[in-house]
């Protein structure tokens, strides 16, 4: 049997190994650690309260916050999966806007607190609460015209680019049949390669 690439996580269980190899401690692995429980619960809610009871005990928060809280922030662990499917296709998903309003995103608010001698501190949470959807003459013609360049690119240049739409709901390569989905891979004995 063919070998595959020893990084690429092939199926659930692989996600014991995943979370061993993990930073101890690390918010992430508690996470991981909770999801591979097969709970279906609040897991970050209930982690959270556990882990830092200062932020469930110390301060007093409106039953209307907790509420909105826990009704449209904390998601289960189907929920969370159901999310990541409905909004892959991000600046083109209205949830996905939806669901980064909602909450403080990582990539953009950290560099926002790390840039912060740079800005005030209400231009820092006016930033962060009122996030600008932006649209402008430039982001539109890179929409409207990704799929073109990217099909240009791949003829000029003879490649492939390797998000094809046909693994959107299989694997790249199925390890049961050994069937590869994908036209420009194949198993050999020396595992998987490029077709040539």
């Amino acid at each position: 049997k063919p070998k595959l690439f020893s990084m690429i996580p092939k199926t659930c269980s692989d996600m014991n190994n995943i979370i061993n190899e993990m930073e101890n401690p690390s918010p992430l692995k508690l996470i991981c650690e909770e999801m591979n429980k097969n709970k279906d619960t609040r897991i970050i809610q209930d982690m959270l309260s556990n882990m830092y009871p200062i932020y469930s005990k110390n301060y007093d928060i409106a039953e209307n916050l907790k509420e909105f809280y826990e009704d449209q922030i904390c998601l289960s662990k189907d929920e969370i999966i159901q999310l990541c499917c409905n909004t892959l296709d991000q600046a083109e998903s209205d949830n996905w806007f939806l669901a980064r309003k909602k909450r403080i995103s990582a990539s953009k608010n950290v560099h926002n607190i790390k840039s912060r001698i740079t800005k005030t501190i209400e231009s820092l949470v006016s930033d962060i609460l009122f996030e600008k959807k932006i649209s402008n003459k430039s982001t539109q013609y890179g929409i409207a015209n990704e799929r073109n360049a990217r099909l240009d690119y791949q003829k000029k240049y003879n490649v492939d680019i390797k998000c094809p739409e046909s693994c959107k709901n299989l694997p790249v390569i199925n390890e049961e049949t050994q069937k590869v989905n994908v036209k420009y891979l194949e198993l050999t004995n020396d595992g998987v390669q490029l077709k040539k």
